[in-house]
């Protein structure tokens, strides 16, 4: 998805562009959500 976004040729089908841009940001704030949690679980494990 990365590789199709940096490639400027994807930028003259507006719409699959802002289509493949929008999943990549909600995939990159799920993956951030999900790093939280695993760090939250983690200093519980620890005792923190």
């Amino acid at each position: 998805m990365n590789a199709q976004l940096s490639d400027p040729e994807i930028f003259k089908d507006y719409e699959k562009a802002g289509s493949l841009q929008a999943r990549a940001e909600k995939i990159e704030t799920l993956l951030l959500e999900k790093l939280e949690r695993w760090e939250m679980l983690e200093a519980k494990q620890n005792g923190g």
